[in-house]
Parts: C-alpha cells; sequence; structure tokens
C-alpha cells in the first residue's frame, strides 16, 4: 500500500505516469508496504507468459524474496525508477524515504533493488544514470543502500508512520530490535532476494 501522502500524475509519453509528494514526506517515513491486496504470482503459471498480461507484469509487476512477481493494487505500481531516488526498497519489504520529499517533488525508488530478475534499460534524468539493471548490478549497490536505509530507519520512530500497522507483526519486532541496538537484526536486501 502507498502512502496516502503521494498523488498520481502524468509526466511524458516516455515516462508515463509518476507519483508526486502532496505534502512535504520526512526522511524515515515509510512510503509503502507490501499489503494483502496486492496480487502474488508464479512467474511460472502460463497463463501470464501471454498478452496483455506478460507487457503488464513487465512494467508493473517487481519481484518478491520468494520469487514471485507482486503486482500493486494502488498507485504504487507508478512509482519510477531514479538511480538517486528518494526512496529505497529495504529487506523488511517496505520502502522507506531516505531523504526528505517536498510537496510537488517525484517520489521515486531504485529498481536495482527490487528488479533483480531482468534486464532493464531505463533513463532517471540524473548524471550519471546506470542506464540499466541487471542481477550483476544489485551486488555493486547494496552495500550503499544499506547505508541509507540504515539512517533513514533511525528516523523512523521520530516521525508519523501512517504505514506502520500494515506492517507484520514479526517484522516489527524485528526491526525494533535493530533500532533499539542490535545490529543483527538488520535485514538486508541482500538476504532478500530472490534465490
Amino acid at each position: 500500500m502507498l502512502i496516502k501522502s503521494a498523488i498520481i500524475r502524468w509526466i511524458s509519453d516516455e515516462k508515463g505516469y509518476g507519483l508526486f509528494a502532496k505534502e512535504f514526506i520526512p526522511k524515515g517515513t515509510i512510503t509503502f508496504v507490501n499489503d494483502n491486496l496486492d496480487l502474488v504470482i508464479d512467474p511460472k503459471d502460463k497463463r501470464f507468459h501471454k498478452e496483455p498480461y506478460k507487457t503488464i507484469l513487465e512494467k508493473y509487476a517487481y519481484n518478491s524474496s520468494d520469487s514471485k512477481l507482486i503486482l500493486c493494487w494502488d498507485f504504487g505500481k507508478y512509482m519510477n525508477h531514479c538511480c538517486y531516488s528518494n526512496t529505497l526498497s529495504t529487506g523488511y519489504e517496505f520502502d522507506v524515504a531516505v531523504t526528505d520529499i517536498h510537496p510537488g517533488e517525484e517520489i521515486t525508488t531504485d529498481y536495482g533493488g527490487i528488479s533483480t530478475g531482468h534486464y532493464m534499460v531505463f533513463s532517471c534524468d540524473k548524471a550519471n544514470c546506470r542506464k540499466s539493471i541487471s542481477g550483476d548490478n544489485f551486488d555493486k549497490l547494496v552495500d550503499t543502500w544499506d547505508v541509507k536505509i540504515k539512517e533513514a530507519l533511525q528516523s523512523s520512530r521520530a516521525v508519523s508512520q501512517p504505514l506502520w500497522d500494515l506492517i507484520p507483526k514479526k517484522t516489527l519486532t524485528q526491526l525494533n530490535k535493530f533500532l533499539e541496538g542490535d545490529a543483527k537484526k538488520y535485514v538486508s536486501l541482500k538476504k532478500q532476494q530472490p534465490k
């Protein structure tokens, strides 16, 4: 489920829709949580290998830690990639704002952390854009992401968390132990990637 502070807006024919902050979203805010309404799809299911399903899944689905495809039921599927994103997906299966996000600013994530199952070409309109992602990119980037995520999570208790109740209790217990100083309870994306 996407945070209610996000609105959808058309960007361009090349990019399509994007998500934008309608109000200030402080660093440490959980911006997206997997929830029970999201569709979980087995990529081996032949029903989804034909059009229009194939194109829709390639464009909007992301990989889960158990090698399934997740298709968001809400506007979360319109979050665009940026190599220098203001949110990142975590090993806790939620996204967190890793910078302050100001009203009118596009809310972005790094697809490298959620689409490791296939090659994808993109442009994030930033200097030094990686231009593409593949499974090879992940290992080179995850340590940098972990630093940003850990720092953002340290701010998570000091900001409003409208999506907090959607996080499974087991995950919250592990997260709270990390926030209370048990570094071993941090869950890196490395541990959540499909095998």
